[in-house]
């Protein structure tokens, strides 16, 4: 059984905006019996491994976040959340799945389709989570021919190491192995507007990670803790978009 402790990391020591304090205040109040375990400074060595390491001193926080969430899960087992996913629903009836995740849907026409680990369980000493740590021992923080991070994002990370024993890229429920990947309705994308009695949790994709510029209203609402109402905003213009493509097709 996958114990019921969420882990998080929180690193850089900064203040956490309104939209993180208010999901983090979700896990609580949906999941009061579980423990809420923080990965910081304070109990994780930054220093472990090179792209950890280089991550950290460049300030990247959420690539220091993409190796630790398999560390802490597989060395203690229980269920890892990024900050800037809401729960609905207690996650109790995935407990007894030896790991399991969701997926992802983003981009036009939804054509990008991965292995979700923004959320995700397992129990302690998982193989998929093992060789989803050691897969950054090895590798630089940068690509130095290309400039970039290695590997990518966390998900590419995830999915290429699963997809050579059967996982395919759909947005539906597969099993591989013992590794249980559910839709995106369980642990939804934002931007499928879900109905809130059929999801467990919502990713809002806060993006702290990304650079360079995103138009005056997306760096005065980063600058002025105002990302939640952002992102509100950012899913209602999406949800009219498609009513007006929708319309449009008729």
């Amino acid at each position: 059984m996958i114990p019921k402790v969420i882990h998080y990391c929180w690193f850089g020591r900064g203040k956490q905006p309104y939209l993180i304090r208010h999901c983090i205040k979700s896990w609580k109040k949906v999941m009061p019996e579980y423990e809420l375990k923080c990965w910081n400074e304070d109990n994780f060595d930054v220093n472990k491994i090179p792209f950890v390491r280089d991550a950290y001193k460049a300030r990247k926080w959420a690539f220091v976040a993409d190796y630790v969430r398999f560390y802490a899960l597989y060395h203690e087992g229980g269920i890892y959340l990024d900050t800037d996913i809401e729960t609905l629903k207690p996650f109790d009836q995935f407990l007894d799945k030896p790991f399991f995740a969701g997926t992802e849907v983003r981009g036009v026409n939804n054509k990008y389709i991965s292995v979700d680990v923004s959320t995700f369980g397992c129990i302690k000493g998982h193989w998929y989570a093992k060789q989803c740590m050691e897969w950054y021992h090895d590798k630089p923080f940068l690509d130095k021919s290309t400039g970039k991070v290695s590997g990518d994002v966390v998900q590419v990370v995830a999915t290429n190491i699963l997809l050579p024993i059967g996982y395919r890229k759909e947005n539906k429920d597969q099993q591989i192995k013992d590794v249980y990947i559910y839709s995106n309705q369980y642990f939804a994308n934002k931007e499928n507007n879900p109905n809130r009695q059929e999801v467990y949790s919502i990713h809002y994709f806060d993006g702290s990670w990304v650079d360079g510029k995103h138009g005056y209203f997306y760096s005065f609402a980063r600058k002025h803790d105002l990302m939640h109402i952002y992102r509100k905003i950012e899913v209602l213009t999406s949800f009219i978009r498609r009513i007006l493509a929708f319309r449009e097709k008729k």
